[in-house]
């Protein structure tokens, strides 16, 4: 049935407009055994419609147990992500970039890590992944860039560094924070030259990008930093 359901959707669209594509992602829950009432039964409806979105869309997810589990842990990790930020808990680590024929340094790369209270250096993987879902990535990002570059600043400082700060920038930066006046606002409070800085993105995320997101990009490499 839901199935069917999914098939209707996509006949919806107008033929005569071939771009648009029509599509939908149903989550289903049966009483008795996923809810004992109308309010358990859509709360669990939606965990298993997020599910089928999560794998694409266009599809259909019965509910099991486990989604409210996961559902529970993913809002316990973004209320300790929100903590981490307000009480300083993220750390970079720096690894550094050589000239294999001179051995030199020539630049450093920021990796973020989390010391999360009780648990340890967790790597990003651990929780960036929630970060971009629920939009704490953008201030995460932010505190990454304006950490990065003050530390950087100081190392030209002290002779310590005469090649280019890397920082990663997730697709959620470029589609819904306002990259461009972030990275300005970031150079100017911290003094490091955008010539020095390299903004890494994934090759993944530039293939299936809009055109504003490309602009915004077009934008960065403008203001004399390196895109890679």
């Amino acid at each position: 049935f839901s199935a069917r359901i999914c098939e209707a959707i996509a006949a919806f669209v107008d033929p005569e407009t071939p771009q648009m594509k029509s599509t939908a992602s149903i989550g289903v829950a049966i009483h008795p055994n996923d809810g004992a009432d109308p309010e358990e039964l859509l709360r669990n409806a939606d965990l298993a419609m997020y599910k089928a979105k999560g794998e694409g869309g266009n599809a259909y997810c019965l509910f099991a147990a486990d989604m409210q589990a996961r559902a529970r842990s993913a809002m316990s990790l973004e209320t300790d992500l929100r903590t981490a930020l307000a009480n300083d808990e993220f750390v970079l680590y720096y690894q550094p970039q050589f000239d294999v024929s001179t051995n030199a340094i020539i630049g450093v790369e920021a990796l973020l890590r989390w010391n999360r209270p009780g648990v340890g250096i967790v790597g990003p993987g651990a929780f960036l992944p929630q970060a971009e879902e629920n939009g704490l990535i953008i201030p995460i990002g932010r505190w990454v860039l304006e950490d990065a570059c003050r530390q950087a600043r100081t190392w030209i400082d002290d002779g310590v560094l005469s090649g280019t700060l890397a920082v990663n920038i997730s697709g959620v930066q470029v589609r819904r924070g306002d990259l461009v006046t972030m990275v300005r606002e970031v150079l100017a409070a911290t003094g490091f030259p955008a010539a020095q800085l390299e903004l890494e993105v994934t090759e993944g995320f530039i293939m299936g990008e809009t055109e504003q997101a490309v602009a915004t990009l077009t934008e960065l490499r403008d203001m004399g930093l390196t895109l890679a």
